[in-house]
């Protein structure tokens, strides 16, 4: 990769600034505060997006970062790759980056994009991430110089690049906290009081109060079996007698209907019986005058005929004869016909086919035919019992209830003490599956680093050797680790010495010296040097500056001094010079 131009909108202290770099050395120069740091962060800001995070920090890169003016907050670069050319452009406040080719096509979209930090221009262009740009590609003053009290910081720094090839990685260090991270947020079956140990305590508690609390539970469903076969029965006896209600219905309907007509028909049979009588009476009435009229008759025709004198004895025996006539005659009307009671019969009939219409009815929508060929007394004995029978049931069931109250506290308690065996369960098994991906990530972590050593440590270290030997102006030609005495380095003469012993100049080019060997596997990555050699001498800075004569990165350096200039002027080496 090659970075051919900078373009500043508004970055910290810098605004509208454009700087195009050429391949090579590129030397930025500018006075204290004039800004070099800020436009080593602008590039890695731009490719990796600008971090709104404190972390921890008074302020997080975003407000430090931000204009110092009201000016937009922004910037471009344009770099070629791969013989291709892009325009990478950044909106700091939406940290969100644009991409485009060289024909100015938008191809923002090929590029994988994170939640905080917008288009991953640097992990998709440059193959790897900003932690490792940070701590390989990207040398500033803060992280490449050394004092006494940070001098342990750097050797363990230089340790875990021999170890991991990276200087933020311990392998050990890992190791030992997976380790201690199971040992103590978790436990193993030797320790006592850590979680795991607690947890399978109180599952074994749990246990024995679930076994002592299981009677409850056991005579409960013994219980709700009793009501739900109680709640069956009731049903079946609920169902008997609407059907019995049903067929009763229609029986004392039509009773009701019969005994309705034959109180009718009683009471027309004595109206009829009433008329009768006084027809009778009546008759008897008319009988009596009849007589009294004949005697009168016979008495004055008597007094007649015996005034005159003519045949009285004839005439009274056929004046009997007449009257016996008429006697005779009013008998007859006395007696009167019977009423007949063939038309309430024909209504009885007629009754008791429509009743039997109706329960067949009824049978066919499902009523027993027992119910229905039953009599009516027969029907409501029946239901007395099965009344008799859902009210015992009833007051059974109620008992039940009663007795499952009683339960009730101990049940619910059983329920509680089972949930919270289930959740230890969980939390155990959790636990459990946590230790064993810790022990397979362990595990794994020896296998990566086994090949580490095989494959990846070899060659960076063959780079990092190199680099000593070129930083050191060959006083120093190897570096080694070891795990009692950690990293020693190997003089001109053989002799090997812990670094611990060396002097803090040495111990940083060294430094330096293994990030540019690690800055090799990175491929032609640009590096950027942000003020790297404020401590050191003239004789350090020649070596160093003169090891890079052979390197086909691009290289930005960005000094406050002139020393940079003077030994590359010395040196006749080409560079490209700017100002900010």
């Amino acid at each position: 990769m090659k970075i051919n131009k900078l373009q500043i909108n508004g970055f910290g202290n810098i605004e509208n600034k454009e700087l195009e770099l050429s391949e090579g050395i590129n030397l930025i120069y500018g006075k204290n505060e004039s800004g070099k740091s800020t436009i080593a962060s602008f590039i890695k800001c731009v490719f990796y997006g600008i971090n709104k995070n404190k972390s921890g920090n008074e302020f997080s890169e975003f407000e430090l970062r931000k204009p110092w003016k009201n000016i937009e907050f922004s910037g471009k670069i344009e770099y070629e790759l791969d013989g291709k050319k892009y325009t990478a452009f950044r909106d700091f406040n939406k940290n969100n980056c644009k991409v485009y080719d060289e024909n100015g096509t938008d191809i923002t979209t090929d590029f994988p994009k994170d939640k905080a930090r917008g288009t991953e221009v640097g992990f998709h262009h440059l193959g790897i991430d900003e932690e490792t740009f940070i701590n390989t590609l990207f040398v500033s003053q803060d992280n490449s110089t050394v004092d006494i009290q940070s001098q342990k910081s750097v050797i363990q720094k230089l340790t875990n690049i021999l170890q991991s090839g990276q200087e933020s990685v311990s392998f050990e260090k890992i190791k030992s906290k997976l380790q201690k991270k199971v040992l103590e947020e978790i436990g193993t079956d030797r320790t006592h009081n850590k979680p795991i140990n607690v947890i399978k305590r109180d599952i074994a508690d749990k246990e024995q109060t679930i076994v002592r609390l299981l009677g409850n539970r056991n005579r409960k469903e013994v219980l709700d079996d009793r009501q739900n076969d109680i709640k069956e029965q009731i049903a079946k006896i609920e169902n008997n007698i609407e059907q019995i209600n049903k067929v009763l219905d229609v029986k004392q309907k039509y009773a009701t209907l019969l005994e309705e007509k034959e109180r009718t028909y009683e009471l027309t049979v004595k109206i009829k019986a009433k008329e009768r009588q006084d027809k009778i009476e009546n008759n008897k009435k008319q009988f009596k005058n009849a007589i009294i009229f004949l005697i009168a008759l016979t008495i004055i025709i008597c007094f007649v005929l015996a005034y005159f004198k003519f045949y009285i004895w004839i005439v009274a025996e056929l004046l009997l004869a007449i009257l016996g006539g008429v006697i005779l005659n009013l008998t007859n009307k006395i007696i009167l016909p019977e009423e007949d009671d063939t038309d309430f019969n024909v209504t009885k009939e007629e009754l008791n086919k429509k009743e039997a219409k109706e329960l067949e009815k009824l049978h066919q929508k499902g009523v027993k035919e027992t119910y229905i060929q039953r009599k009516a007394f027969e029907l409501k004995n029946l239901l007395d019992g099965l009344e008799k029978n859902k009210n015992d049931l009833i007051l059974e069931n109620h008992k039940i209830k009663l007795e499952e109250e009683s339960l009730k506290e101990n049940i619910e308690r059983l329920t509680d003490v089972e949930e919270q065996l289930a959740d230890l369960k969980t939390k155990r098994d959790e636990l459990l599956i946590k230790s064993k991906v810790i022990n397979i990530a362990i595990q794994k972590l020896e296998e990566a680093y086994e090949e580490l050593k095989m494959e990846v440590i070899p060659e960076l270290q063959r780079n990092i050797k190199n680099k000593i030997k070129e930083t050191t102006d060959g006083k120093y030609i190897d570096a080694i680790y070891n795990n009692e005495e950690g990293i020693i380095v190997e003089n001109l003469v053989g002799e090997l010495v812990p670094i611990s012993k060396l002097s803090m100049g040495t111990i940083d080019q060294m430094y330096l010296g293994f990030r540019f060997g690690i800055s090799e596997k990175m491929g032609d990555i640009p590096i950027i040097l942000d003020e790297s050699f404020a401590y050191y001498d003239n004789e350090r800075l020649e070596n160093f500056i003169g090891s890079l004569k052979n390197s086909h990165k691009q290289i930005i350096i960005l000094t406050c001094s002139n020393r940079e200039k003077e030994i590359l002027n010395k040196l006749k080496m080409n560079y490209k010079y700017l100002e900010v």
